[in-house]
Parts: structure tokens; C-alpha cells; sequence
């Protein structure tokens, strides 16, 4: 089955959650997905799409409004995971602090 979708994905610190603030760099895209189950998997949607440093991602279907149960399941699944590797990208990623760069620039004469 095919199903168009909606994803935003992204990088960011400060002003990052999902409950409506975005990352500081994301992507926003409308693919169209192959599924071969009967029923659209978040959690697979997820893990291809998604990159080890996004600390947003937000799914959207477009072509279906309810959910049945697998999908149900499937969505609780993947806000799960979306949330734990979210979070573990956000504490393992390396953030400059501008004070500490220009200290340590030298250019020289």
C-alpha cells in the first residue's frame, strides 16, 4: 500500500520540543511510502527516515484521517522511540560556545 506522508525532521537545542516549537535546522518533505504490511508502521517510517543527530521529528498522514489499532500501536511505539533518541541526540551533541572560540582564535599578523 502507499501512503503519502508528511515528515519534518531537524536539529536544534534551546527551542526544541514537540509541542510546537521547531528545531533551529530541519527538513519538511511529502514522500509517498511503500508499505507492505496492511497498515502504516511509524516505527519503520522512523527508522529510515530519521538521522542519529535529529533531536525534532513529527509524522503526518495525508491520506488517511483515523487510525486503526495496529496504527494506534505503531504511533505509541514510534513516539516512544522519537522521544528517547531525540533526547539522546540532544545531550550528545557537541555545542560551541562562542565565548570559548574567540578566546582560543588566533589569526596572527
Amino acid at each position: 500500500m502507499i501512503y503519502k506522508v508528511e515528515y519534518k525532521a531537524g536539529f536544534g537545542f534551546n527551542e526544541h520540543n514537540h509541542l510546537g516549537f521547531g528545531p533551529t535546522i530541519y527538513v519538511e518533505e511529502i514522500v509517498e511510502y511503500e508499505s507492505e504490511k496492511e497498515y502504516f508502521d511509524f516505527v519503520e517510517f522512523f527508522l529510515k527516515y530519521s538521522k542519529s543527530d535529529d533531536t525534532y521529528f513529527k509524522i503526518k498522514l495525508l491520506n488517511k484521517d483515523d487510525l486503526n489499532e495496529k496504527e494506534q500501536l505503531s504511533y505509541k511505539k514510534y513516539q516512544l522511540l522519537r522521544d528517547a533518541m531525540c533526547e539522546y541526540a540532544k545531550q550528545n551533541t557537541t555545542i560551541i560556545e562562542d565565548d570559548e572560540v574567540e578566546k582560543n582564535y588566533y589569526q596572527g599578523d
